[in-house]
């Protein structure tokens, strides 16, 4: 039992887990029924509507997802600087 475990990664395939059976139901669940109850005709539309109702949602997603990545790229630059800078005054504190 001394395997590490990477807790983030583990959270990260959950929340796509989750996110993937929303969807799934949504689709699967909701859309079925509407086809059971009402036809082919009903689920046409509500196949439109739903598609139609996620592009708000794949937007901000993806605006967030861009953002997130541009972000850390800031941050990883940060360190980068700090951990340069750190190293000039060490050098330029044993060289005195």
């Amino acid at each position: 039992m001394s395997s590490e475990r990477d807790l983030r990664k583990y959270a990260s395939s959950t929340q796509w887990r989750l996110i993937a059976g929303f969807f799934l139901l949504l689709i699967v669940v909701g859309d079925g029924l509407i086809w059971f109850f009402y036809g082919n005709h009903a689920l046409r539309l509500a196949l439109i509507c739903t598609t139609v109702a996620l592009i708000p949602v794949g937007l901000i997603a993806g605006a967030l997802w861009i953002m997130e990545k541009y972000l850390r790229g800031v941050e990883l630059d940060e360190n980068i600087a700090e951990d340069r800078e750190a190293k000039r005054s060490d050098l330029s504190n044993t060289d005195s």
